[in-house]
């Protein structure tokens, strides 16, 4: 069996010729690919600050809601719930969470402390204070895709090196 493909004078579609090989480039960081998702984790956190602020203050000076004396148990139960030093506790635990949102959506504008900025897009998703859920899920896994990936990762960790 002969080699022609070792011989000089025969053409080999598979042999580079030298100087062809060039290695692939590394891709280049787009920070529109983090501000994005930062500016809406740091909307989405100062949004539902002030709705759970307004729950907060509603819950402690307002006196709880009249309801028809043949209302259900379960929803006398649930509108005594909503006003008092209890809803005011639960919605202050809100607000720091809120505040936490804001926080992390901030440092993954900056590209710093990616774990926080990881936190915060997962918190985003589970705050369920004022149906602000409704908007964090999207937000939250948008902030979570974007920081999982490998160039995002890298930058992170240069901007932590400077």
């Amino acid at each position: 069996m002969s080699n022609d493909f070792q011989q000089g004078d025969t053409y080999n579609p598979y042999h580079a010729t030298p100087g062809s090989f060039q290695p692939p480039t590394p891709k280049t960081f787009n920070p529109m690919k983090v501000k994005a998702p930062a500016i809406a984790l740091i909307v989405f956190g100062v949004s539902c600050m002030l709705a759970t602020i307004y729950s907060l203050v509603n819950a402690l000076i307002s006196d709880p809601p009249v309801l028809p004396p043949d209302a259900p148990e379960f929803m006398v139960q649930m509108t005594k719930n909503t006003v008092g030093p209890t809803a005011a506790a639960i919605q202050s635990v809100f607000v720091l969470v809120a505040l936490f949102i804001l926080v992390g959506g901030i440092q993954m504008l900056r590209l710093k402390s990616w774990g926080i900025a990881l936190a915060a897009s997962i918190v985003s998703m589970v705050n369920f204070s004022n149906c602000c859920c409704i908007l964090g899920l999207p937000i939250g896994v948008w902030a979570l895709v974007v920081l999982l990936m490998a160039d995002v990762k890298q930058a992170f960790s240069m901007s932590a090196n400077q």
